[in-house]
């Protein structure tokens, strides 16, 4: 969503976190994912320009935080970050937490050419029927 600097420490602010990857933010030490940087038109950037970030969630605690120190491809606004090996598994535990919607999920082809949408954004529709 964003990428800021603030005291040394750069954060990139993404639209998933402790409510997609619980296990993650709650107990780093024994849960590790696989981050990529993509540009906007889905190429891998290169790791010759590299920068120690931050990745925190949109939610509105401390422990939203998907990694810390993680040596990365130079981050700006519009790349995706990939986070690999999340599997369906981590989706089924996605978070109600203040009644996000599920977000869209992407694939990414091995041939690093193109992504590919494997499940949409949940419409407020779904959303309520689930509350209902």
């Amino acid at each position: 969503e964003y990428v800021k600097a603030y005291s040394g420490v750069n954060t990139a602010m993404i639209h998933v976190g402790a409510d997609q990857f619980l296990r993650r933010c709650y107990q780093p030490e024994f849960w590790h994912h696989d981050i990529s940087v993509a540009d906007s038109g889905g190429r891998l950037k290169p790791m010759d320009e590299t920068s120690e970030y931050t990745i925190a969630g949109p939610l509105c605690f401390g422990a939203d935080i998907i990694a810390r120190d993680i040596r990365l491809a130079r981050i700006e606004e519009g790349d995706f970050l990939m986070i690999h090996d999340t599997g369906g598994y981590t989706l089924s535990m996605w978070s109600r937490y203040t009644s996000r919607q599920i977000p869209r999920v992407l694939g990414y082809r091995d041939d690093g050419r193109q992504f590919e949408i494997l499940k949409n954004r949940e419409t407020l529709e779904a959303l309520y029927q689930f509350w209902k």
